[in-house]
């Protein structure tokens, strides 16, 4: 499901538990990314999401960057 930025803003402000995952290479999440964001580059996913996302049943929600 998309979510707009302030659907986002929501989520993260509810204090529900939530995992943000920034999609973008390593040198982006690097420069800039969300607060207690954690950085699973797309193109490595198959690889690193069983080990950084554990939890099956947690409240995830992944983010790159749009030019809209």
């Amino acid at each position: 499901m998309n979510k707009t930025r302030d659907e986002l803003k929501a989520a993260v402000d509810s204090g529900r538990p939530i995992t943000l995952v920034n999609a973008l290479p390593e040198e982006y999440f690097a420069l800039s990314h969300l607060a207690n964001s954690i950085n699973i580059p797309y193109e490595n996913c198959d690889q690193l999401a069983a080990a950084l996302l554990p939890d099956k049943k947690a409240e995830i929600i992944v983010y790159c960057m749009n030019s809209k």
